[in-house]
């Protein structure tokens, strides 16, 4: 038995319960019912940090930039308590992600709610801030990663999309629209009924390159992975993906819980480039 991945089932068993539509009687309490599901998503992501993380809603703060207001923003052990009479204020330096909560992503177009969580994650990319790194590579370890990654990791958690592919392609088109930066798109989408995608503009530096590096020897830095996969293989995807973006100060060691996280069977992914140019896509081998 499998401790980790079996919490997983019994978390999204809740997970599915939040996200069914609301009981008509309280359809227009919007507040109750929107505070429930991002509480939710705050408790699953919890569950699988160390006791030492914190999380909070709230604008983000450097030195010269405010991001919006975010819905669930996790802090490394590292953040202080930061409290004053009126607030709780969150500093950059000490983020570990920002999450935006949306019940239903499946509208793609400029006034959407999808449209506006990319550009909750943008206000949050905007953000400059100091990240704690070594270059280790004259050690024969590990080389120091390019400066996007100093950028607070961005994730949009919904129940509801259209297919995969449509939001690939609505990425696109703000990409080209120059509304979003290459440097400024989430790094995690996941719908509970649809599956994940995971974007980086320096897709060789992520957790993807190996699988990248068997299906050609020369692709595209700006990449979205496309997970094919729902229920309990897609939540092991997105805590593999949460617990490996970057750090904002260093840690002593990897989550214990990450060796638990196992995916059985074929690899359902695909690989798509931002920029249409650059058309790669292909669909690794088992």
């Amino acid at each position: 038995m499998n401790p980790v991945i079996s919490s997983l089932e019994e978390n999204l068993r809740h997970i599915k319960v939040v996200s069914e539509p609301t009981v008509a009687g309280f359809t227009q309490d919007k507040g109750n019912t929107g505070d429930y599901r991002e509480l939710t998503v705050q408790q699953f992501i919890a569950s699988y940090l160390t006791i030492d993380y914190q999380i909070k809603k709230g604008n983000i703060f450097s030195k010269n930039v405010t991001s919006n207001n975010i819905d669930c923003v996790v802090l490394f052990p590292n953040h202080p308590k930061l409290n004053t009479p009126v607030r709780e204020v969150i500093i950059a330096e000490g983020v570990y992600a920002a999450v935006e909560v949306k019940p239903d992503i499946a509208t793609l177009t400029e006034g959407s709610e999808f449209h506006r969580s990319l550009l909750q994650i943008q206000s949050v990319k905007k953000i400059k801030r100091q990240r704690v790194q070594f270059d280790l590579a004259t050690l024969g370890g590990r080389p120091k990663q390019s400066e996007y990654f100093d950028k607070i990791p961005g994730i949009i958690f919904s129940f509801k999309s259209q297919e995969l592919i449509n939001v690939i392609n609505y990425m696109r088109k703000v990409y080209r629209g120059k509304a979003i930066s290459e440097f400024e798109f989430p790094d995690i989408i996941i719908s509970i009924d649809k599956g994940i995608l995971f974007y980086c503009p320096h897709i060789k530096e992520s957790i993807f390159k190996p699988y990248l590096d068997q299906l050609c020897s020369n692709y595209p830095d700006k990449v979205i992975v496309e997970i094919e996969e729902v229920g309990n293989t897609q939540l092991i995807w997105f805590l593999r993906l949460f617990l490996s973006l970057p750090k904002p100060s260093l840690a002593l060691a990897t989550s214990i819980i990450y060796d638990y996280l196992e995916i059985e069977g074929d690899l359902n992914l695909k690989f798509h480039p931002l920029d249409l140019a650059e058309n790669f896509v292909q669909r690794p081998k088992a």
